[in-house]
């Protein structure tokens, strides 16, 4: 979820929170607004899982298929910069961004 949030409110995964606090307070609402987002739409598409994971139906969450960037590495960014999306590595987990739009 993190990555979508990110994306929405086109902030670089590789900026550090303080310094976005301190020079750029007002990408720090939109932040806030974007989770409010993404955590709407991952209740809305009942999280994003796999088999092993399922609600208590019995049904597996669909937001994965709705995703923006997340597990998108290499296709093309969704708001057409023309870009690819890109996997990095941080803090020993995947991160998917648009180095284009996420600045």
């Amino acid at each position: 979820y993190a990555n979508e949030a990110l994306f929405l409110a086109g902030i670089s995964p590789q900026k550090r929170a303080r310094d976005l606090a301190q020079k750029e307070p007002q990408k720090v609402e939109k932040l806030y607004q974007a989770l409010e987002q993404v955590l709407k739409e991952g209740i809305k598409y009942r999280g994003a899982s796999d088999q092993a994971y399922l609600d208590a139906f019995g049904q597996k969450g669909e937001y994965q298929e709705h995703f923006r960037v997340y597990a998108r590495e290499g296709e093309s960014c969704p708001n057409k910069c023309g870009s690819k999306i890109r996997r990095i590595v941080l803090g020993g987990r995947g991160t998917f961004f648009c180095p284009k739009c996420q600045k």
